[in-house]
C-alpha cells in the first residue's frame, strides 16, 4: 500500500556539518554569536549519506489475543540500521532545500495459519521514504557546525504481500 504522509520535523540542537564562509578578520572583538557575512556569495550544492537506527514499528498491530489473530500478525520485527542518501542546495548559511531517500529495515511478519491471509503465514515488508524540505540553520560560532530545523512533505512506500 502506498501512502503520502506529510510530516513536520523539528530537530532542535541537532548538529549538521556543512561548509560555511566566515569573513571576519577582527580578532579583538568577543561576541556570543558570530553570523557569517551575508553579502558574500554562498550558494553551493551538497550531498551525504544517512545512517542510523530505524524502526517501522508494527508493535501496535501484533495480535494480543485469539480474537484478533485472524486479521493481525502474531509476531513482527522490523528494527535495525536505516540508511539513505541526501542532496541539497544551500542558498545562504541560514536556509537550504534538501531531498532525502531513506531505506528502513525490512519487517518480518508472521500470521496464524487460519488468518484471513491464509495460505500466507509469513511475509517481509519493505519500507522506503522520500522527502523534500526546507532547512533552517543557525551557524554555531566560527565552526562548520549549525543547529537546524526542517519542514516538508514525505512520501512513504511500503512493499509486501499485504499491500
Amino acid at each position: 500500500m502506498y501512502k503520502i504522509i506529510v510530516y513536520f520535523i523539528l530537530i532542535l540542537c541537532s548538529i549538521n556539518v556543512f561548509a560555511t564562509t566566515n569573513n571576519t578578520s577582527s580578532a579583538a572583538t568577543t561576541t556570543a554569536v558570530v553570523l557569517p557575512d551575508l553579502t558574500q556569495p554562498f550558494y553551493h550544492y551538497y550531498a551525504g549519506v544517512l545512517i542510523g537506527y530505524g524502526n517501522t514499528n508494527w508493535d501496535q498491530m501484533i495480535s494480543q489475543d485469539a480474537s484478533t489473530s485472524v486479521s493481525t500478525p502474531i509476531s513482527a520485527g522490523g528494527s535495525g540500521v536505516a540508511e539513505g542518501v541526501m542532496v541539497g542546495y544551500s542558498i545562504n548559511p541560514h536556509f537550504s532545500f534538501e531531498g532525502d531517500f531513506t531505506h528502513f529495515p525490512s519487517a518480518d511478519l508472521q500470521f496464524e495459519p487460519y488468518s484471513v491471509y491464509a495460505p500466507l503465514t509469513e511475509t517481509t515488508s519493505k519500507t522506503n521514504a522520500y522527502t523534500i524540505f526546507g532547512k533552517f540553520m543557525l551557524p554555531i560560532g566560527h565552526s562548520k557546525f549549525s543547529a537546524f530545523s526542517e519542514i516538508g512533505p514525505a512520501y512513504v512506500q511500503r512493499d509486501d504481500d499485504l499491500a
